[in-house]
C-alpha cells in the first residue's frame, strides 16, 4: 500500500474486499500517516477510527 503504481492500485482493489483494506489501514503500524490517510479518503473511514501509530 506504501509503494507502487497505478497498476498495482488497481490489482489490490481487485484482489482484496474494501473490508479487508480498511482494516489494514486502520490497524497496520507499517503505513505511513499520509498513505493511511489517503486510503481513508478513499474507503470515506472516520479519520479518529484510525488506532495505529503509522509514520
Amino acid at each position: 500500500m506504501e509503494w507502487g503504481t497505478v497498476d498495482a492500485v488497481r490489482w489490490l482493489v481487485q484482489t482484496y474486499r474494501p473490508e479487508e483494506i480498511i482494516q489494514v489501514v486502520k490497524d497496520s503500524n507499517s503505513i505511513s500517516r499520509k498513505t493511511a490517510n489517503l486510503w481513508a479518503n478513499y474507503y470515506s473511514i472516520p479519520a479518529f477510527s484510525r488506532v495505529a501509530g503509522g509514520h
